[in-house]
């Protein structure tokens, strides 16, 4: 099913901000979000899709999910272990994203639409909306305007 998204230069900032070892599995929740996420913010992603989404194993999923959650960057609510006559069941945890979008507030912000089919696309799309939202190689140079952002809005609140 092909769900239509947008995403803003200010997410991007947002999720660049945050550490870059977790950068590629933060970017899959980003936009499994965008398609799922309820009123509250609230969406299901299994680690297979989320390892897939991100291209990790889903080991490496199941242990960026601890770190973002001890990061306190996204909240999970585990769904329970049950049995039932096919043998153990553990449905898909519950997310929220913690995202600080209000740390970074660029003047320049503008957004695309997209559309996303399925989860083996999200990398693409953020490299494609990077790309989009940060022309003539202005994304190369992302930790200094990331840097610039942030010491403007500290010092409007000193």
């Amino acid at each position: 099913m092909t769900i239509p998204i947008e995403i803003s230069r200010n997410e991007i900032l947002t999720l660049y901000y945050y550490n870059k070892f977790l950068r590629k599995t933060l970017d899959a929740l980003f936009i499994h979000s965008k398609r799922y996420a309820d009123n509250n913010g609230e969406f299901f992603m299994t680690y297979e899709q989320l390892a897939k989404a991100a291209k990790v194993t889903p080991r490496t999923a199941t242990t960026h999910i601890k770190s973002l959650e001890d990061l306190k960057i996204i909240e999970v609510t585990r769904s329970p272990l049950y049995l039932d006559e096919e043998g153990p069941r553990n449905p898909p945890n519950k997310y929220r994203l913690n995202l600080n979008i209000e740390l970074i507030n660029d003047e320049r912000n503008k957004s695309i639409k997209t559309t996303v089919k399925s989860p083996s696309e999200y990398g693409q799309i953020m490299i494609q909306a990077t790309a989009n939202l940060f022309p003539n190689l202005e994304w190369a140079r992302m930790d200094e305007i990331l840097e610039s952002l942030i010491i403007n809005k500290n010092r409007n609140y000193s």
